[in-house]
């Protein structure tokens, strides 16, 4: 089960970036789950006192992952086909640093309600930064 952020309403999907990159990470893979978008004031009690509320949270058999990176990387252990990385680690590590800061940029971008160019120019820069390194490859981590 995969508790993400709910949008206004309460019942459907909200925009955390994090979230969504969980679900596709999810999908990738080919795995089912249960989606419970979930308000701050609909929050279990065991994400408030185990997890101090954080999500996205995915809970799985006993246990439960919080943060984004945490479950991509215990997906991609217990569930290893298809690979999230690379076999190379220099791809791997390459791709990191081109992706670093990415996801905060969308974040604030989309979540910059008086429309500033400073988020605006900052997600400019690592899409331009993302367009590079993919037009050196066919992948994020190379041709395979």
């Amino acid at each position: 089960t995969l508790y993400l952020k709910a949008a206004a309403d309460k019942k459907s999907v909200g925009d955390c970036p994090f979230a969504h990159f969980v679900r596709l990470v999810l999908e990738e893979k080919g795995l089912d789950y249960d989606l419970k978008p979930t308000p701050p004031d609909g929050k279990p009690e065991w994400l408030l006192e185990h997890y101090e509320g954080k999500m996205p949270a995915l809970r799985h058999r006993k246990e439960c992952y919080v943060e984004s990176g945490v479950i991509a990387n215990y997906l991609d252990y217990f569930f290893q086909d298809p690979p999230l990385k690379p076999k190379s680690s220099k791809e791997e590590q390459e791709a990191e640093q081109v992706l670093e800061g990415f996801f905060p940029a969308v974040a604030k971008f989309l979540k910059d309600i008086q429309d500033t160019d400073e988020t605006l120019h900052a997600l400019q820069l690592k899409l331009q930064e993302l367009d590079n390194h993919l037009a050196e490859r066919t992948f994020m981590c190379g041709d395979d």
